[in-house]
């Protein structure tokens, strides 16, 4: 599923870069218009003029919502050095801005400004794909745009990105005690335990068998090594072995349910369900899905959340039988990164 470098101490390494852009080529402004584009690396004084442009179509009439949003950065160690914005040739006026947060396995989570036009569109596509080449530790660069976002959606089109389906996020109110969960019997033969500590070769292979004829999101199949999306599913929050789940038959292991806690969300959230073909249409999903609910009942968050490929009708049917409600959707977009083009 979509998960959520580089030092800042040589800041004018790769400060500012200068490209002319011919019409019709990726990434071209004024829609297609030949003319001289450069990026610069927001660093010194123009992180906050960038800082504002990022944050401007979600706090228009504030003009101090930039400095806040680099203030609860700073806090959260958020690492801002692949933070660039395009200016008209020599111009200072920052136009177009777009952030890379690097992530666990190896991933990058990117925010951008919202073009205005399909002109800005171009500039900004061009600005996206710039970033990427700057990437030394990013195999899976990727980004969740809201359904009014249809101008960065048409951005990292154009800066390489692949749509690859549509998110629904889904929110339960935390069970105040295990009687408040439905009940699932899980089917013979079938066991659901906590993950243990060694087990990671274990929880790989599970993962790799749920991934078989998956419905979720399966354009991220084979993206990145299984190690890295492990990584990512224990850096999500915080990890505990209790609220990680595997479900065996016998000693054949055939799915994984992994929960971590989001206490800056007041939730926690389910970050991983899935199980092998042959034990789908059995009810051991439901059976995993109770177990887990109950081990979580009486927590106090307030809410169980996760998110679920629209396209992937058992897993939404699944998640209303236990009371799941939608919250918000977002639109996933994506852009592998292994055996890129060298920096430019």
């Amino acid at each position: 599923m979509i998960d959520h470098s580089g030092s800042e101490q040589n800041p004018l390494s790769m400060q500012e870069m200068h490209v002319s852009v011919a019409p019709g080529q990726q990434g071209s402004p004024e829609g297609g218009t030949a003319r001289d584009v450069t990026y610069h690396r927001a660093v010194g004084p123009r992180r906050l003029p960038a800082a504002r442009r990022l944050v401007e179509a979600a706090a228009p009439d504030d003009p101090h919502a930039g400095a806040r949003f680099l203030e609860v950065a700073r806090l959260n160690g958020m690492d801002l050095s692949c933070f660039w914005y395009s200016t008209a040739g020599d111009a200072k006026d920052v136009r177009q801005v777009c952030l890379c947060i690097p992530g666990a396995g190896r991933t990058g989570m990117f925010f951008t400004s919202e073009p205005r036009g399909s002109s800005e569109a171009a500039e900004l596509g061009g600005l996206i794909d710039h970033v990427c080449r700057q990437l030394d530790d990013v195999i899976l660069a990727q980004t969740l745009l809201a359904e009014h976002e249809e101008g960065a959606l048409e951005a990292f089109l154009a800066g390489g990105f692949q749509r690859i389906g549509r998110l629904s996020y889904l929110r339960l109110p935390m069970p105040g005690s295990r009687d408040a969960v439905p009940d699932a019997d899980m089917p013979p033969g079938f066991t659901c335990s906590n993950w243990r500590t060694g087990e990671d070769p274990v929880l790989i292979e599970a993962l790799e068998r749920s991934y078989e004829g998956t419905l979720d999101c399966p354009e991220l199949c084979g993206l990145r090594p299984m190690a890295d999306v492990l990584e990512s599913h224990r850096a999500t929050g915080e990890f505990h072995a209790r609220n990680w789940w595997l479900l065996r038959r016998g000693e054949e292991v055939l799915g994984a349910m992994l929960f971590n806690v989001l206490k800056a969300q007041d939730s926690v959230e389910l970050v991983y369900m899935g199980v092998a073909p042959e034990t789908r249409g059995l009810g051991v999903a439901s059976a995993m899905l109770s177990a887990g609910l109950k081990s979580l009942a009486g927590r106090p968050e307030s809410t169980v959340t996760c998110a679920v490929d629209h396209r992937n009708e058992p897993a939404r049917r699944l998640y209303a039988r236990f009371g799941f409600k939608e919250s918000a959707e977002r639109t996933a977009c994506i852009r592998s990164l292994q055996g890129r083009n060298p920096k430019v």
